[in-house]
């Protein structure tokens, strides 16, 4: 209904394609990889289209969860890191925290133990100084990850 709404309203590209992303990450969270992937996908054509790099950022790291929840930790780290470098800018923003806390996840489940480390100490100990972590992740699954995460560093 929300595509639709955006096409009647103009058919902005940059709404569009949050649209798919939303959508990818609905499906991602049921399990439909490869209806997440293709939403996934047009989200980052539309959001490159338009050239919204905030877009093209949160598509990025939205494919990284996909590769995640895939087991396919290079190209996870990849999209993560890309990402991160369209939010460079933002040194403070929500996203940088969500994606560096998910290449952690990342580098965990990859084996990356000491690389993990070193991200989530550096980010906690910036995290005494503005919001916490729990709080810029939001969603209680991101939460969760983060923690079980946590639970295997120590």
């Amino acid at each position: 209904a929300s595509k639709i709404e955006a096409q009647r309203l103009g058919g902005d590209a940059t709404l569009i394609g949050r649209c798919n992303g939303n959508l990818g990450l609905i499906a991602l969270m049921r399990g439909d990889f490869a209806t997440a992937k293709s939403c996934f996908d047009e989200s980052l054509a539309m959001q490159k289209g338009a050239g919204n790099k905030n877009g093209i950022a949160e598509t990025l790291w939205l494919q990284g969860r996909l590769a995640l929840r895939q087991a396919d930790y290079a190209e996870a780290i990849a999209c993560f890191r890309e990402s991160l470098g369209l939010y460079r800018l933002y040194a403070n923003s929500l996203w940088v925290t969500r994606g560096l806390v998910y290449l952690a996840i990342t580098l965990v489940a990859s084996g990356q133990i000491d690389h993990a480390a070193q991200i989530v100490t550096a980010r906690e100990m910036e995290g005494r100084e503005g919001p916490s972590i729990k709080l810029q992740l939001g969603a209680i699954v991101a939460i969760s990850e983060y923690q079980e995460a946590l639970g295997e560093l120590r």
